[in-house]
């Protein structure tokens, strides 16, 4: 049988700080690696922070979001822990 160790992250996000929302995630991801956790578990809104409100009314957050969203699947892609 094999074990499956799940890591759960509660970020203090920012409303609208996307950058420094998805380095956060970034360094607990990269601590799940490390810790040898199989699912990291992140809340909702982690990169745009919560509650969002009005920015998701506007492209450019939702485009922002987007592309963080790429950067960090692209930095954990070797990562052998599963995200979500």
């Amino acid at each position: 049988m094999r074990l499956i160790k799940i890591g759960l992250a509660q970020v203090n996000t920012t409303v609208g700080a996307v950058d420094s929302n998805t380095s956060k995630a970034l360094a607990l991801a990269q601590q799940m690696a490390e810790d040898q956790v199989t699912l990291g578990v992140f809340q909702e809104q982690i990169i745009g922070g919560y509650p969002p409100e009005d920015l998701v009314q506007w492209p450019g957050f939702v485009d922002q979001q987007w592309n963080a969203l790429q950067h960090f699947a692209a930095k954990t892609a070797a990562f052998p822990t599963l995200f979500v």
